[in-house]
């Protein structure tokens, strides 16, 4: 009679398989960069917005706007290949039309009327939101990763206080907790790894066809 099914063995290996797997550090590269990059799409969109806005009424605004829906273009394009890069993703190329440049008006209202042009910056707009979501695994690796250094050496030496949560003089309790620690680490690991697939997704959905 068999007590662990071929799916369960399956699931096990690929649960553990995060710890040797290049494209799990990959992913954690990728959520760690997430925010620095959603707080400069964000900044620079939003700034440029509200000072194009503010200087429509002396016409100036029209071509900072312009600015900035050009930026975004080509920023999303970078964006994608970094994405596909650490992912090890492919994202299906769109052909992106070249509106008339020699009327700086018409252009303008060509750019406000292309559907992709309010896609791509809401896309831009929520990397900020969703760096900040991808961070906190990174953070909670970093604690786990020092807990599995400090537990084990801290044990050998007496009492085991961790800020005032946990505390233990027993060495077979400090073992207990350093093993449930490598386990928690794993699951993030695998956490960090369903993260950048979902993300790796939404960039798709948002700049692929």
């Amino acid at each position: 009679m068999k007590i662990f099914s071929t799916q369960d063995s399956k699931f096990d290996k690929k649960f553990f398989d995060a710890i040797i797997n290049k494209q799990t550090y990959l992913n954690l590269l990728f959520l760690i960069i997430s925010l620095p990059l959603g707080i400069l799409y964000f900044i620079f969109i939003t700034t440029g917005f509200l000072l194009g806005i503010l200087l429509l009424i002396i016409w100036i605004g029209v071509p900072v706007l312009l600015f900035v829906f050009k930026a975004s273009r080509k920023i999303s394009v970078l964006d994608k290949k970094l994405t596909s890069k650490l992912l090890n993703i492919q994202i299906p190329a769109i052909s992106i039309p070249r509106f008339d440049n020699s009327i700086q008006l018409k252009e303008f209202i060509s750019y406000i009327k292309y559907f992709r042009t309010w896609k791509i910056l809401l896309y831009l707009l929520l990397k900020l939101p969703v760096g900040i979501i991808s961070i906190i695994i990174p953070v909670l690796i970093s604690i786990l990763s020092i807990l599995l250094i400090y537990t084990p050496f801290n044990a050998i030496f007496g009492k085991i206080d961790i800020m005032g949560i946990y505390q233990t003089e027993s060495f077979i309790e400090a073992i207990f907790f350093f093993f449930f620690c490598i386990m928690i680490w794993i699951g993030l690991l695998n956490l960090i790894n369903w993260f950048a697939s979902v993300s790796g997704d939404f960039t798709k959905k948002m700049l692929g066809r």
